[in-house]
């Protein structure tokens, strides 16, 4: 089923909110993405094939010594045991590749966000290291895969002590009809509205405990080129689940209660999948490969939801990790895999998908993208142009 129009609860039509308008940000000029340069010292192929550069050594899978700031200590929480600083720059390293071919078609849109956009393909595009320590500046935004790696790690650092505590959570799925692009951006607001209500009612009318950890999500559907905007929680106790989506389907009649889901959930992998992504950035395309969705279609999504909190407590107050929808320029330093007796920059170099020092033509983290990765960023980045062609 398909709605052309925003879904207004029924407790608040009789009240109808006045509208804000969408501001286009600051408009101060932003430096352009870093280009990838067209050239870069003969040497670097060497280091691509022997792993060997003149004069240095190369990067190797070693515990190097050094304490990473609080924001990579909280990331490794998503890690194996066994990551040491080689995995996790190649792991960044994988993330900023993909990035950066999601951006490529971000980045040529007019906008309102395009300098946000700007501000991620300069993300992490140079790294400083001082003997064993690496830094480098983050964009904090929601979109980035690099952020969100660390961004998914304070989450769940701040919120698992609490929910560790619940004898019997609950995933939740909470959802209304799929919307026309013109009914998104006022029905989020009407789905994140209706929360609150509905925990109060489910406290003092039903008289049950509620805490609860809540997740706004959206999907792109290009068959019926609709959004699917929906909720994912993890509730604390199965009564207060079953209360919820029995209060949800008053609020939201025109839904179907079929696609209204509640089941068990234990261990730590429901709660890493809550706080994974805000959409999915990587889908199936009409041909069934793996691609984005179009530029247009994740700028729409990314709008509706700017100055809202993908996600939120109920019932309990969390150490607090930040707004997760802040855009700051964030400062991290994580061991590096070989310490350096001299200063070195490596700058992102996009067609290796590696960090070089272009002083000795060495790679820092080694990550040679598979042949199925190279397909994909190929096929987002064409994508992506033949979306743009269409829409001129």
């Amino acid at each position: 089923m398909v709605c052309e129009r925003s879904f207004v609860p029924a407790a608040a039509r009789r009240k109808r909110e006045s509208k804000q308008a969408y501001g286009t940000g600051s408009q101060e000029p932003v430096g352009a993405p870093n280009a990838t340069p067209s050239g870069f010292p003969a040497v670097a192929a060497r280091t691509r094939l022997t792993g060997r550069t003149e004069g240095r050594t190369p990067p190797r899978e070693a515990t190097t010594a050094g304490a990473p700031a609080v924001l990579d200590t909280t990331a490794q929480l998503c890690q194996s045991p066994s990551t040491n600083p080689a995995t996790g720059l190649r792991n960044r390293a994988r993330s900023k590749y993909l990035t950066d071919g999601l951006m490529s078609g971000l980045t040529a849109l007019q906008s309102p966000l395009r300098h946000s956009y700007a501000s991620t393909v300069r993300c992490a595009a140079m790294l400083a290291q001082d003997g064993p320590a690496l830094t480098g500046k983050y964009c904090g935004q929601r979109w980035c895969l690099v952020c969100n790696r660390v961004r998914t790690a304070k989450l769940m650092g701040a919120y698992l002590p609490e929910m560790a505590t619940w004898a019997e959570p609950h995933f939740v799925t909470l959802t209304v009809p799929n919307v026309a692009p013109p009914a998104l951006h006022n029905t989020v607001r009407a789905l994140l509205a209706a929360v609150p209500r509905l925990a109060r009612a489910i406290r003092r009318t039903d008289g049950l405990e509620l805490r609860a950890v809540r997740k706004l999500e959206t999907t792109w559907n290009p068959r019926t080129r609709t959004y699917h905007p929906h909720l994912h929680l993890i509730v604390s106790n199965r009564a207060a689940a079953d209360a919820l989506v029995r209060r949800w389907m008053v609020e939201f009649p025109e839904t179907d209660r079929r696609a209204q889901d509640v089941r068990s959930c234990t261990g730590t992998g429901a709660v890493k999948e809550l706080f994974k992504y805000f959409t999915k950035l990587i889908v199936k395309g009409m041909d069934g490969e793996r691609t984005a969705p179009p530029p247009r279609v994740l700028d729409t999504m990314f709008k509706a939801v700017k100055g809202l909190r993908t996600f939120q407590t109920m019932g309990f107050v969390a150490p607090k990790v930040g707004r997760d929808d802040d855009a700051l320029t964030l400062d991290a330093t994580t061991p590096a895999p070989e310490p350096q007796r001299e200063r070195v920059t490596w700058e992102w170099v996009g067609s290796l998908a590696d960090w070089m020092d272009y002083g000795s033509g060495a790679l820092l983290s080694g990550y040679e993208p598979p042949a199925t990765m190279r397909a994909l960023v190929e096929r987002i980045r064409r994508d992506a142009h033949d979306a743009a062609q269409v829409a001129r």
